[in-house]
């Protein structure tokens, strides 16, 4: 004998309220989706990433002429809080692949270079880390036993540092190993909020896979992103990737 199911009368209006939500959010989905593939995100980043250059020279230009430090102080410390400690939890690296003065000169002055530069060792690429933790250590210590204006001259530093690297070393091997500023946001970006995806029904699984050849921070695509669907924590989202692949599979959303 067969028992009919007892069915309440707003069950049946349930379910159609929740396709039509569904259809709803894959229609705004698709819209966004075909919307971020049209827009050519490279030239825009570029240009953000020059003005963050021109706002970092101001800054210094500007203490050694008015010799007041006040304007390079408030620019670094609302660049450090704002840029390398909140957005990372929303939106992962985006600071170095946007705002930031070291990866501008990296991205829009280094690549034009064409001679061969070296390469990273592979088997170092986690040195940041140790960099960054030893460095706090010894600027901690400093600050003990003597006042030392370190940010604004670190960071002065840091810039010569990032110049001369770029010389020797392919571009964007100065953030992909040893930047410790990438090294601070990337341990935030862990647990970001937004990122880079990829619809694993969409993806042809290239052989020669574009988003792996125009990505700046040799993401693996191939392994490491085709097995979680997102790219890693390092990623900058600078979104070549969105505007590169073939099947229109890589978009940002929401990863976490």
């Amino acid at each position: 004998m067969h028992t009919l199911s007892k069915e309440r009368p707003g069950d049946g209006l349930d379910r159609i309220d929740e396709s039509l939500d569904k259809l709803k959010n894959g229609i705004f989905l698709e819209t966004a989706r075909k919307l971020m593939r049209e827009i050519p995100w490279d030239p825009i980043r570029k240009v953000f990433l020059f003005i963050s250059l021109i706002m970092f020279i101001g800054t210094i230009a500007y203490t050694e002429v008015m010799k007041d430090p006040t304007i390079e102080w408030a620019w670094w410390w609302l660049w450090f809080g704002l840029f390398l400690t909140f957005l990372p939890v929303i939106m992962g690296r985006v600071a170095c692949g946007w705002f930031c003065p070291y990866a501008a000169i990296h991205d829009i002055f280094f690549t034009k270079l064409k001679y061969r530069r070296a390469k990273w060792p592979g088997n170092l690429k986690n040195l940041r880390f140790l960099v960054l933790f030893g460095l706090l250590g010894l600027l901690a210590t400093v600050e003990i036993f003597r006042e030392w204006d370190f940010f604004i001259w670190y960071c002065r530093a840091y810039l010569i540092l990032a110049v001369v690297w770029g010389f020797i070393f392919a571009p964007r091997d100065w953030c992909r190993y040893v930047c410790v500023l990438g090294a601070y946001a990337q341990l935030y970006s862990r647990i970001r909020v937004l990122g880079i995806k990829v619809d694993e029904k969409l993806c042809l699984r290239c052989e020669n896979c574009e988003c792996d050849k125009n990505c700046p921070m040799d993401v693996d695509w191939k392994n490491g992103v085709k097995e979680r669907w997102i790219t890693p924590d390092y990623c900058v989202l600078c979104l070549n990737c969105v505007n590169v692949c073939r099947s229109g599979a890589v978009y940002a959303w929401r990863v976490h």
